[in-house]
């Protein structure tokens, strides 16, 4: 990976590139068994990947311009990433492609951003491979309308327009246009509230609301947090339109045109207090989502798996953050984070595909210690899975500085633990890892 940078006075470019290679760790059942192709040969989770970006800022009298443009290109095993059948040897190919520009005054800031993106899946060898390209253009711009010591607001103006072209899904495209509104109240030192509210309309599900309301206040050492809101998350072209542009599908996933967004609501409080070379931060926060979308297989006389609104989920957690910074060279970073959740469903279905992946609970506690140029950082991860026993990760990151040169060596799942996120596609087990970096 090399980054570099150019600056002068009236303009300044950034660069970088990565280059990427790994064989992967062998894919293995929880029971050690080797997972393999038709042709026996195990089966691995590698991974190649080039991707780069360049950058270029310049000023233009009391205007500023920013530009970049990307790429990541990806070649990689994706097995049981969407099915859990041991027919699925799956491999996958994606090529993105990004620009953007944004013209940035004192009083607006305007933009447009294009994103084109193809993606080749193979299930296994006997099979079709899915093909499709996607295109993506937005169009925005923010204008702050007041400014003053204790009220400020403004609005956010945005159009989107994108596309997708496959052998599975058909041709098909759509259209966004919205409007949001904030507005930011300081009316004492000790007191802020922020309040926004969101109107988009949408070619396909129509026109949705979405608000957002935040409120801090301030007491000596002490500051309190609240925040409440609701978000949208619309169907993907995957979820509408699978395998529609296709006949004779009778088993696998099926898309579903009719479906609406999946809508969240969520809440938040936080206390934290701060004195000198100590702090502490704790928060709760509760996330409810309402017709989340999932491939469910309705009764068992189909093998179909249709998309669907057809789940609710509630999440609760709860973090504790701690900072004690004696000097420059001792320091110590600690946190803890839990979280439950839990899956509902209004309608009977014969079976989920991706709701039995949830976490019904998760624990994680991280610190990181500072002594003069070596940074420590032990990482535990605790969690339940959708099925089976309880999983314990255990890592360490051990960082040294020196002038311009960072080295960074990493031993992580130092238990050797099995376990899984999609389906059976197992995580790396115990691995090592070491990074090497320097400033010319």
């Amino acid at each position: 990976e090399v980054s570099t940078w150019h600056t002068r006075p009236r303009f300044a470019v950034q660069g970088h590139l990565r280059r990427e290679r790994a064989d992967g760790h062998v894919l293995t059942t929880s029971t050690g068994r080797v997972h393999r192709d038709a042709a026996g040969t195990p089966l691995r989770a590698d991974v190649d990947r080039t991707a780069g970006s360049i950058g270029v800022y310049s000023p233009l009298g009391a205007l500023a311009l920013y530009m970049q443009a990307a790429f990541d290109d990806r070649a990689f095993g994706a097995f049981h990433y969407y099915t859990p059948f041991a027919s699925d040897t799956a491999r996958e190919a994606t090529h993105t492609r990004w620009v953007n520009a944004q013209l940035v005054g004192a009083s607006a800031r305007v933009g447009v951003a294009y994103r084109y993106h193809d993606d080749a899946y193979r299930y296994n060898p006997r099979t079709a491979t899915n093909a499709h390209e996607t295109r993506r253009l937005i169009v925005f711009g923010d204008f702050p309308l007041y400014a003053s010591q204790q009220l400020d607001f403004g609005s956010r103006l945005h159009a989107l327009s994108q596309s997708i072209e496959s052998n599975s899904m058909g041709s098909r495209s759509d259209w966004q246009v919205g409007l949001a509104v904030w507005v930011h109240g300081r009316p004492t030192g000790w007191l802020q509230w922020y309040a926004a509210s969101r109107v988009d309309r949408q070619s396909v599900w129509g026109t949705v609301f979405t608000p957002e309301f935040r409120l801090t206040v301030r007491h000596g050492l002490w500051t309190g947090r609240m925040a409440l809101g609701q978000s949208l998350r619309p169907p993907s072209y995957v979820e509408q339109y699978f395998n529609t542009a296709r006949t004779g599908v009778t088993s696998g996933n099926l898309g579903n045109p009719g479906l609406v967004p999946e809508k969240a609501q969520s809440a938040m409080v936080s206390v934290s207090r701060e004195k000198g070379q100590l702090s502490m931060h704790v928060s709760a926060f509760a996330r409810v989502t309402d017709n989340l979308i999932d491939f469910v297989q309705p009764d068992a006389s189909t093998a179909l798996f249709t998309a669907t609104n057809v789940l609710n989920v509630t999440a609760r957690g709860f973090t504790a953050q701690s900072r004690w910074e004696p000097s420059d060279r001792w320091q110590i970073h600690a946190s803890w984070t839990g979280q439950r959740a839990s899956v509902s469903s209004p309608r009977e279905v014969y079976a989920y595909k991706y709701a039995s992946l949830l976490r019904p609970w998760t624990g994680l506690i991280s610190a990181t210690m500072v002594t003069g140029a070596v940074r420590w950082s032990p990482q535990l991860d605790h969690f339940k899975p959708a099925s089976g026993d309880i999983v314990t990760l255990v890592g360490l990151t051990v960082g040294y500085q020196h002038r311009r040169t960072t080295l960074n060596v990493a031993a992580l799942n130092l238990t050797d633990a099995w376990y899984a996120d999609l389906f059976d596609a197992p995580l790396p087990g115990r691995h090592y890892r070491a990074a090497w970096s320097f400033t010319l």
